[in-house]
């Protein structure tokens, strides 16, 4: 049994406060500790009385953490944990064992994965302030904060009011964060009716036939060829985005274009613009319960080349429990002030959320643990009435290319499937035409730190800069 001892030396208010977490590293599994003898043995070599060379230690740690990359790449979970435990021993490799943090905390599946994430987080902090890597310091800071506020600490309760929480959100300079119902959001349930958020956001239960959903899941299950084919990283590496225009006016040359036919009949109920759409947007995700995505406006090419939206965005869920909710806000860019109304909705599957193109959202990383090989499975589809198609230059992909030929080589793992299926063009009802489910209702966005036990002060009246509003993610 090892104690691990971590102090992290935090300067808040002119005064030097020491906050120290010890903790009993939690037993390895035996497939674990059968991996890192394999492991251990394969970088030490053959047994030798000759002392190696000053330079071999660092070799077999980059080489260790090579492996502990590839095993993560390829959801080798246990094989990735022992590899990055040698390859960290006795190095102060921050980067690397951020890496491995954020790792653990996207495959934790107990209490004690969690310990271990909050005790790589402390010690990747201490050691960037040590050798003065001040943006590592601060990625695990930030994460740090999101641990315990979430609940997911080895308290197993959020410490949102913490002391520790305050001084860590002081010391990286924050003035305000998503509010606590945010960060801290309730596992499950829907709100009541508001007045007002049905111009941002609609929600239709059920929306597509359960042959349409059985369609999609097959396209984008986790082990489905289509991530391959786009190099897309499941175990939730960060990955280009890429996605797939349709014309309107050529629905039902494709399975997904008939899909899309029927959202675009739900969606201009909800929002009677979708009418103008001359072209549908399409991009898929597949990603681990603690993997959420940061705060953005929708845009044609990301932005590039001028911001243009779309006139709505949609979300398609293929699975339920696993990751965190939507956060849809009030918010515009062309807004000089903070989001003042926002409202969460739990993925669901089968569950269509639809949402007005030009306001700021994201979706909040998910609290507790699942299974390892848990994902949130989403397809988004945006609606624009006009949206320029191009064609990759890497040979992987971009933001608006064309459909792939069925027999494309490029894309032979998934693009057969895009064939029209006639079940789909048969008679069958439309989505209910009034929503069946609401969103559920924030108090606010946004909410100033404030010391514990004090009440939040005022948000500001103008928009503050971005590196003072803490996300978490």
């Amino acid at each position: 049994q090892v104690l691990s001892l971590c102090a992290m030396a935090l300067l808040a208010n002119g005064k030097r406060v020491l906050v120290i977490r010890r903790r009993q590293r939690h037993r390895s599994t035996e497939a674990h500790q059968v991996l890192a003898g394999k492991l251990r043995r394969k970088a030490e070599g053959k047994a030798s009385t000759k002392q190696a060379p000053p330079k071999a230690a660092p070799r077999r740690s980059a080489r260790l953490l090579e492996e502990a990359r590839a095993a993560s790449k390829r959801l080798d979970y246990e094989a990735a944990v022992a590899a990055y435990e040698l390859g960290l021993e006795g190095t102060t490799a921050v980067g690397a064992r951020l890496e491995f943090a954020k790792m653990l905390r996207c495959w934790a599946a107990s209490s004690g994965d969690l310990e271990n994430v909050e005790e790589q987080l402390r010690q990747t902090f201490v050691e960037s302030k040590q050798i003065g890597d001040e943006g590592t310091a601060r990625q695990a800071l930030e994460l740090l904060v999101l641990l315990i506020t979430g609940g997911d600490s080895m308290h197993g309760e959020s410490r949102e009011g913490d002391e520790e929480v305050w001084n860590l959100l002081k010391l990286g300079g924050f003035k305000v964060k998503l509010h606590r119902e945010i960060l801290c959001y309730a596992h499950s349930g829907s709100g009541v009716p508001a007045i007002g958020s049905e111009a941002y956001v609609r929600i239709v239960d059920d929306a597509l036939t359960p042959p349409m959903v059985e369609h999609l899941e097959a396209l984008f299950g986790v082990d489905s060829g289509f991530w391959k084919d786009h190099h897309y990283h499941t175990a939730g590496d960060a990955c280009p985005y890429f996605s797939y225009v349709h014309d309107l006016a050529c629905l039902g040359e494709t399975s997904l274009g008939q899909i899309i036919r029927r959202i675009r009949r739900a969606a201009v109920k909800l929002f009677p613009g979708v009418a103008r759409a001359r072209y549908a947007e399409w991009w898929a995700h597949c990603r681990p319960h603690a993997s959420g995505h940061q705060l953005h406006f929708d845009s044609d090419d990301e932005g590039r080349g001028g911001l243009r939206h779309p006139i709505i965005s949609s979300v398609v869920a293929l699975t339920s429990g696993v990751g965190g909710p939507t956060l849809v806000t009030d918010q515009r860019l062309a807004d000089g002030k903070l989001a003042t109304k926002g409202w969460l909705v739990h993925p669901q599957r089968n569950r269509l959320v639809c949402f007005d193109g030009s306001v700021l959202h994201g979706v909040i990383p998910g609290r507790g643990v699942r299974p390892v090989k848990a994902r949130r499975v989403t397809w988004m589809v945006a609606f624009w009435e006009d949206i320029k198609m191009r064609a990759p230059t890497d040979g992987i992909g971009c933001a608006a290319m064309a459909l792939p030929r069925l027999d494309d080589p490029k894309h032979s793992r998934w693009a057969p499937t895009l064939a029209p299926v006639p079940q789909f063009d048969e008679e069958v009802p439309d989505a209910p035409e009034v929503p069946n489910t609401v969103p559920i209702v924030l108090p606010s966005v946004w909410e100033t730190v404030s010391a514990p036990g004090a009440t939040p002060g005022a948000l500001p009246t103008k928009l503050p800069p971005y590196e003072v509003c803490y996300q978490g993610w």
